[in-house]
């Protein structure tokens, strides 16, 4: 390990110092080559900081004897400059790699394992004592083999890989309202998803949204969000066991906007959109009996005024076929139901809550 530190001066108005340090922390090699304010009025440090794979198990317990069991290990290559001015206002601007790898995390409600946390790319940090802190960034930022467990939500998540590719800006008030603007794509793959308090349950092979959206959560509660983009999903089942009642679509492609709006009293959503099923299947999850089967389904231009108010300029069905008795051991996907349709269109469907639906 050697350590180097020139021109280190406590005059207020002098140059920074410069620093280079080298080494290995517990066999994990390090890197540190900067220049660091000690006594300056505004403190802080600029250059290039490298940590590979060191295992931060050990030192968690120094935090807190609770985290013990908890096991996640570290590296980092990334240009940094860190300045504390005037009245506590930190700021933090960063351009390389985070990653944690072999995480498992435990406290008393959740568990969270990933086989690796990682982000590559820009992040700038702005905060006061007095003022919003700001987050920015630009990058990438992924999840391998992540597993989350909740016990008060009786929550169970798995998913093989998760991938956001764009832009952030976020803004916490003093008052603890949050506002997020997201501009990218998302990209997610075999999720497993089990909610057993509410008796649902979420299987999805691939997801893909590219766009933009808008959150807004305010510190008592109110929720609102507005998005604009276009998804793209493969292999989504949903199902609800104690019913027997599973629901399967092979693609769902969704283009348009939409803006929901939630507080304690209500739920507003509002929406313009166009919505392609194919291979859409609702039965039993036992399979003896099919409630709807349909090759593909076409939703143009639905415009969601209000739940109380929707419009549907045109709603097509190719091969729709509509129940079918549960006698059957095992139900064939091309048997005829009691209702079937080659081709059904209908166009400029109406739902409003004071004179129903109108075609």
């Amino acid at each position: 390990t050697s350590l180097s530190l020139s021109r280190l001066d406590s005059e207020p108005v002098a140059k920074p110092a410069v620093i280079s340090a080298n080494g290995a922390i517990d066999n994990a090699p390090f890197l540190i080559n900067g220049n660091m304010a000690v006594f300056s009025e505004k403190p802080g440090f600029s250059g290039k900081v490298v940590l590979e794979k060191l295992d931060v198990s050990p030192y968690l317990v120094l935090v807190s004897p609770d985290m013990k069991q908890n096991q996640l290990v570290a590296s980092i290559n990334s240009q940094i400059q860190l300045d504390l001015g005037k009245e506590q206002v930190l700021t933090v601007e960063s351009d390389g790699q985070f990653s944690l790898e072999k995480v498992s995390w435990l406290d008393s409600d959740l568990a969270l394992k990933a086989g690796q946390l990682s982000w590559r790319g820009a992040l700038d940090l702005f905060k006061s004592s007095a003022s919003a802190m700001k987050i920015r960034t630009d990058g990438k930022l992924q999840a391998d083999d992540l597993a989350v467990e909740m016990q008060a939500a009786t929550l169970a998540m798995a998913n093989d890989q998760f991938l956001w590719q764009g832009k952030t800006e976020t803004e916490i008030s003093p008052d603890s309202d949050i506002a997020i603007n997201l501009n990218g794509q998302l990209l997610n793959s075999s999720l497993d998803l089990e909610l057993e308090k509410q008796d649902f349950a979420v299987k999805n092979g691939n997801l893909n949204w590219q766009g933009n959206a808008d959150l807004r959560l305010k510190n008592n509660g109110q929720l609102k969000v507005i998005s604009d983009g276009k998804l793209q999903n493969e292999a989504l089942r949903l199902e609800r066991s104690r019913q027997q009642l599973q629901l399967i679509a092979g693609v769902v492609a969704w283009q348009g906007n939409i803006k929901l709006v939630n507080d304690t009293e209500m739920l507003d959503i509002s929406s313009l959109s166009d919505l392609k099923l194919s291979g859409l299947k609702m039965q039993r999850i036992d399979g003896q009996e099919r409630l709807v089967l349909t090759q593909e389904i076409q939703a143009e231009k639905i415009d969601i005024q209000s739940l109380d108010e929707i419009r549907i300029n045109d709603l097509s069905f190719s091969e729709l076929s509509i129940g079918r008795p549960q006698k059957l051991e095992k139900l064939p996907v091309d048997l005829a139901g009691f209702i079937n349709y080659d081709e059904l269109d209908i166009q400029q469907i109406s739902y409003s809550a004071e004179k129903g639906i109108h075609l």
